[in-house]
C-alpha cells in the first residue's frame, strides 16, 4: 500500500485533504514562536493541525514581532527549518491551495508556479533523502578496491 501523500515517483498534485503537522513540525512551528513576542495563528500548536502556506511576504510581518535581542538571522534560520519542510512543501503543491496571514485568514491561491516549485523542492528533498543508502554502499565498494576495508570471504 502507498502512502496517501505520495505516489511512486511523485506527489499527487490533485489531492485537496489538508496536510496535518506531526510533532516534527509543530516542534518547529513552537521554535519560532518562542522569538517572537505573540503567538501567530498560521503556524500548527499540536498535532493534526493544518500546516497553511504562508502569505507572499509574512516573512515581514513575523519579522517585526521579534522579541528584543534575537536576530533576525536566527529567525529567518528557525523559519527556514519549518517552509522547507516536506509536508509545507506537500501543503504548497496541492491543487487548490491557499495561503494564509498572520491570523491564518485566506490571502489568495498558490500560483500555479509556486506549486510547481513546491513540487520540485519536494522531489528534490525526497531524491536527497534516498540517496545516502546508495552513497554507502558506493562508499564501502571504493574503500574495499582501496583496501581499507578486509573483503567477506566465504
Amino acid at each position: 500500500m502507498s502512502d496517501p501523500e505520495l505516489t511512486a515517483e511523485k506527489p499527487r498534485r490533485e489531492d485537496t485533504h489538508p496536510i496535518l503537522a506531526t510533532e516534527l513540525e509543530v516542534r518547529r512551528a513552537k521554535a519560532i514562536i518562542e522569538l517572537l513576542v505573540r503567538a501567530i495563528d498560521i503556524l500548527p500548536s499540536e498535532i493534526g493541525e493544518p500546516v497553511r502556506p504562508f502569505a507572499i511576504g509574512l516573512f515581514d510581518q513575523i519579522r517585526g514581532l521579534l522579541k528584543p535581542g534575537i536576530t533576525i538571522s536566527k529567525l529567518r534560520r528557525v523559519t527556514s527549518g519549518y517552509v522547507h519542510s516536506k509536508r509545507y512543501y506537500l501543503a504548497c503543491a496541492q491543487k487548490g491551495a491557499e495561503r494564509f496571514d498572520l491570523t491564518g485568514v485566506s490571502v489568495g491561491k498558490v500560483s500555479e508556479a509556486d506549486r510547481e516549485s513546491a513540487l520540485q523542492s519536494l522531489i528534490a528533498l525526497q531524491s536527497a533523502h534516498a540517496k545516502p543508502a546508495a552513497t554507502a554502499q558506493k562508499d564501502r565498494a571504493s574503500r574495499i578496491r582501496g583496501g581499507l576495508l578486509p573483503r567477506k570471504r566465504e
